[in-house]
């Protein structure tokens, strides 16, 4: 068997690449850091955060449609590369200009290039149970935070610090994203490769015409807010209120790890719901 069609491989790939996305939701262990290495305010760091937000999601839009014409393998090695290099070149901060240049935009657009690529993949290859492998897929991002944000960054930053954080998760994110690319392929029918609006049953410019795709995108930028609010932000509150530095790291693996749960609890209900 084609290692590179078997259906469960693809996913495990999947579920390891969305896992390495997970980076995402640990801005706020390296905040402390940052802001004893250089004296900035809690102000002026909450915005490399917010610059990571909005080119992650222009990242994944345009990751879109970059992949409907250069393919997932492709679309995913570039996101990752870009990840990697933001990271990296965050480990040459000096100013709060080059870390939002470096960690907020580069990485943060990589992030989104690269994050739509894993399950857009994986439910192609399991169309009978979109709800329960989408739950698995961002659930595994969500236990990337646990795994990246939670231990390793912080395991880092206090062995060496956090200039050395920033260069071997770059290191880690480029090396596991170009592995991973390689199993992103479509499944084949007797026509070809399955083309999206053969899947779906809608091409993209005729979804965004109908009032239930924006009631959708309101929703879950209304949900996406307050769940970033809270991630990006609960070590440093904690820490604001007097919680200690190691109490407060344990604020975010609690989170993450019932954001992921939650997250494949209901995947896994919306299949039951629908018959799936």
């Amino acid at each position: 068997m084609n290692l590179l069609r078997n259906r469960w491989l693809v996913l495990i790939m999947a579920l390891i690449c969305s896992a390495t996305m997970g980076i995402l939701y640990s801005w706020s262990v390296f905040v402390a850091p940052l802001e004893q290495m250089f004296g900035w305010t809690r102000t002026q760091t909450t915005f490399t955060f917010s610059f990571i937000m909005v080119f992650m999601g222009i990242g994944m839009f345009t990751g879109g449609l970059i992949m409907q014409k250069i393919g997932p393998v492709k679309t995913a090695s570039i996101g990752g590369i870009l990840l990697g290099a933001g990271f990296y070149l965050a480990s040459y901060t000096t100013s709060l200009i080059w870390l939002y240049a470096t960690y907020g935009v580069i990485a943060g657009y990589g992030l989104g290039v690269a994050n739509v690529v894993p399950i857009s993949v994986a439910l192609r290859w399991f169309p009978d149970k979109k709800g329960l492998i989408s739950g698995l897929v961002v659930m595994f991002l969500a236990f990337g935070t646990f795994a990246l944000g939670s231990k390793l960054s912080p395991a880092l930053i206090e062995a060496y610090d956090v200039t050395t954080a920033f260069k071997v998760l770059g290191a880690v994110f480029i090396v596991v994203t170009l592995i991973a690319a390689q199993f992103f392929r479509y499944p084949e029918t007797a026509g070809g490769t399955q083309a999206g609006a053969a899947i779906w049953g809608i091409t993209t410019s005729e979804m965004l015409k109908t009032p239930t795709a924006w009631i959708i995108v309101v929703w879950g930028l209304s949900i996406q807010i307050g769940g970033l609010m809270v991630i990006g932000h609960i070590v440093g509150y904690a820490m604001s209120r007097g919680v200690t530095e190691s109490q407060a790291l344990i604020a975010m693996p609690v989170y993450a790890l019932a954001h992921g749960v939650g997250r494949l609890f209901h995947g896994w209900l919306h299949d039951a719901a629908s018959g799936g």
